[in-house]
């Protein structure tokens, strides 16, 4: 019986050690090796880092998509949208002291039961922990609609808003997702940046993975 259970935990230490290994090295690896051509930064894609989480952010219109005949007032009222998915409990009744932190984690990712989409309306481009990368037209409509689709609906197929924060200039949607550890609030921005043609880590749970990829080709102002 001793014996069984030394080799038990050794395959499970091993293969814990491998898991591990392989996920360190998709944060580091890319998932295309071509170079892509630069695109003008007509249609620009950028991506911010908040600590651990990163969010999308585009321009509130552009010739081609127009976030007003979308989203309510005053949001859309600003130059720029930042919108970031995840799980709701967390993200808009976040905890405010350490030691609640890690049980919140641990809900969120193995237990979460229903996602939120945050969407931050900026005056202009922040300057800070982003990367901006001009796609062509047709990546960027397809960006467009992966936001759209990433926000739930009621039967008239309006929008679902759950909160308002004026201090931040954010708006709280009910989502579409279901929030793991295996697709977190970082594995949804890839997948997005992934559709406009951007080079994304091959395994994007780390916020500095998504951001080491990106190579900017546009001004941060």
């Amino acid at each position: 019986m001793k014996m069984q259970f030394k080799r038990y935990l050794a395959t499970s230490l091993i293969g814990l050690i491998s898991t591990s290994v392989l996920l360190a090295a998709g944060s580091f690896l890319p998932r295309r090796w071509q170079h892509r051509s630069q695109a003008s930064c007509q249609y620009q894609v950028c991506a911010i880092q908040f600590d651990i989480h990163t969010n999308i952010l585009v321009p509130v219109y552009t010739d081609s998509f127009d976030w007003r005949n979308y989203l309510p007032l005053p949001l859309s009222q600003q130059q720029y949208l930042g919108f970031g998915w995840g799980d709701r409990n967390w993200y808009m009744n976040p905890p405010t002291e350490l030691s609640n932190a890690l049980p919140r984690g641990l809900q969120a990712m193995f237990f979460s039961d229903a996602s939120v989409l945050g969407i931050q309306a900026y005056d202009r481009l922040p300057t800070e922990d982003i990367k901006c990368v001009g796609v062509t037209r047709s990546d960027y409509l397809k960006l467009m609609e992966f936001l759209k689709g990433s926000m739930q609906r009621n039967q008239q197929g309006e929008v679902i808003q759950l909160s308002n924060h004026p201090s931040t200039k954010t708006n709280y949607f009910e989502a579409i997702g279901h929030y793991s550890i295996l697709h977190n609030s970082n594995h949804w921005t890839a997948e997005g940046l992934d559709i406009a043609q951007i080079n994304m880590p091959l395994w994007a749970g780390f916020s500095f993975a998504i951001m080491r990829q990106i190579q900017a080709t546009c001004p941060r102002s």
